[in-house]
């Protein structure tokens, strides 16, 4: 049967179930839309539009016309009208072209299903993550588109005219983080795979910062084979060099948690070594810890055995924060010194707050220095009354808490000592770092005076 005259069948079928042959209110409300659109009332057509889903099969024909005439100003809603269209008729090549082209030329575009993004010109490949861990699972798609892309490294010069595209799946729907770009065909699987760990990285860090992630998608990533071995942030994208040089599978992690880090994260800076920013070491640490503690960096690579990396770039430094607290001298320094101090200050208060009082603290920090984020800590702690304080992991003894203010304060947890000293009511506090001992977890509330708490 001609393909035309299998849709009016299907078409008259649907019209007759319904009781009706006279055009849908969807059909009509696509045929105002596209006609308003075309008259160049992009505003007016789109309040009109009615949602992909409720397309059916007798809308497609002004489905897809309407999604043609709003192409230019809303590609967005196009592409989905057009994989819509193309998800009832799959022999409905024109949707198919118009579906493919809209996405080739904005590759920012997301919302819609992996059903629908495998009718999309290109390759679509599922990573997921292993749920055992009780973290809920985290899924990864990459699409390396079929065509290449004209486009050129506006730093190097270097030719990138490869494009992977890097989705997170969410509620069913594929929102995208990255547009891969690289230079020779034979890195596509490279692009894959760092589409994968940069998806896992990205994935972390919204469900640990929240609406405090300062990354804007979809985020550029460039894999050139020119340049020097290593990865670079800038404005809003990260660049990779040199990626025919070998790395281990832990090392192309720790590179793209660093820049990660620099896109995603409020930072500190002045500092003359080893970097001026903080916040690429201090993203590096919270996430590849993080990723290690959810087992999402092994079931990126099995191979990977991360506990040198761990014990001396994260539990260190939080270790020598449990035992000085905050040095004046440090704090001040601008050098390697400060520097450590400041990324130490942050990996403690994450230890022992969580990583969302850590993302509040930097988040409304004033100012990009280590006195600032000390005094966004206090400012945090004392709008959060129900904050936590979790014994960090693997020592022992008193450890330094933040008391944001001097008053009468309930200590309730697990034999809770203050200053050596045994506390089993309510305690006057100085503000500042007194040293505390306890175990597990313990809560810690300022009481207004001697007998009623701060609600």
């Amino acid at each position: 049967m001609p393909r035309t005259l299998r849709l009016f069948t299907v078409l008259v079928v649907c019209m007759v179930w319904a009781g009706t042959v006279h055009a849908s209110e969807v059909s009509s409300a696509l045929v105002r839309a596209a006609s308003l659109a075309r008259s160049g009332s992009i505003s007016a057509a789109v309040r009109i539009l009615p949602k992909p889903e409720a397309v059916t099969i007798a809308d497609v024909e002004p489905a897809r016309r309407a999604a043609s005439a709003i192409r230019k100003d809303r590609p967005d809603l196009a592409l989905r009208l057009a994989l819509r269209c193309a998800e009832l008729d799959p022999e409905d090549r024109d949707a198919l072209w118009l579906a493919g082209d809209i996405w080739r030329k904005h590759p920012e575009v997301d919302g819609f299903t992996p059903a629908q993004a495998a009718r999309l010109p290109g390759k679509a490949s599922l990573f997921e993550t292993n749920s055992s861990t009780g973290v809920p699972r985290a899924s990864i798609w990459t699409i390396a588109v079929n065509e290449p892309v004209a486009a050129t490294d506006s730093r190097s010069g270097t030719p990138l005219d490869r494009l992977t595209l890097v989705y997170v799946e969410q509620n069913g729907v594929m929102r995208i983080r990255f547009q891969i770009r690289h230079d020779a065909a034979t890195d596509a699987d490279l692009a894959q795979r760092m589409g994968r760990i940069a998806g896992l990285v990205a994935e972390a860090s919204d469900r640990l910062l929240k609406y405090t992630n300062r990354a804007r998608y979809p985020v550029a990533v460039r894999l050139s084979r020119s340049g020097t071995a290593g990865a670079e942030q800038w404005a809003n994208a990260i660049t990779f060099g040199r990626v025919d040089v070998p790395r281990t599978p832990l090392e192309w992690a720790r590179q793209m948690a660093h820049e990660w880090g620099h896109a995603s994260l409020a930072g500190l800076t002045g500092y003359t070594e080893p970097e001026a920013w903080t916040n690429g070491d201090t993203g590096e640490r919270v996430y590849l810890s993080t990723l290690h503690d959810w087992g999402w960096l092994r079931d990126w690579d099995p191979s990977i055995d991360a506990k040198a990396y761990l014990d001396s770039r994260v539990l260190a430094p939080v270790r020598r924060w449990a035992q000085t607290g905050p040095v004046p001298a440090l704090v001040r320094s601008r050098g390697a010194d400060g520097y450590e101090h400041a990324v130490g200050a942050a990996l403690y208060v994450r230890a022992v707050y969580g990583p969302w009082i850590l993302a509040r603290t930097l988040d409304r920090m004033r100012g990009n220095r280590l006195e600032g984020f000390l005094e966004s800590l206090k400012a945090v702690l004392v709008e959060t009354p129900n904050a936590v304080a979790m014994r960090p992991k693997d020592i022992t003894g008193p450890v330094p808490i933040c008391i944001p203010t001097e008053g009468l304060h309930t200590l309730e947890g697990r034999n809770v000592r203050v200053n050596g000293r045994s506390v089993s009511r309510p305690v006057t506090l100085k503000a500042g770092w007194p040293r505390v001992d306890w175990q597990g977890e313990m809560k810690i509330r300022r009481m207004a005076d001697g007998s009623r708490r701060v609600p």
